[in-house]
């Protein structure tokens, strides 16, 4: 009888821990599901323009959305009158890279 009480207690013991851990695990689970990482659409175009020209480039050419629309790739000119390659992050309109085009 004494066993079979301890088993119970025991069996009981275990289904609250894991009812508990279940929920802990639901709790844990739920939200990064239910919080789907939101993807910001792009900048546009002329957003893009505006960018390069307040950062002193000209001759704008070439835009082109790359890297899965993460990033704007454009061909412009420095105040000096280099050839660049502009790198910009699509969704903030940051300038992540600029560089010297090879002639």
């Amino acid at each position: 009888m004494y066993s079979l009480v301890c088993r119970w207690k025991s069996i009981r013991s275990l289904l609250l821990a894991s009812s508990t851990f279940a929920s802990i695990a639901l709790v844990v689970i739920q939200p990064s599901q239910a919080i789907a990482l939101e993807e910001k659409s792009p900048i546009s175009i002329l957003e893009v323009v505006n960018r390069a020209t307040e950062n002193g480039y000209s001759d704008i050419r070439e835009i082109e959305l790359s890297s899965g629309g993460k990033v704007y790739e454009l061909e412009a000119h420095d105040r000096h009158g280099q050839e660049v390659e502009i790198t910009i992050d699509a969704t903030t309109g940051v300038i992540l890279k600029v560089e010297k085009e090879n002639e």
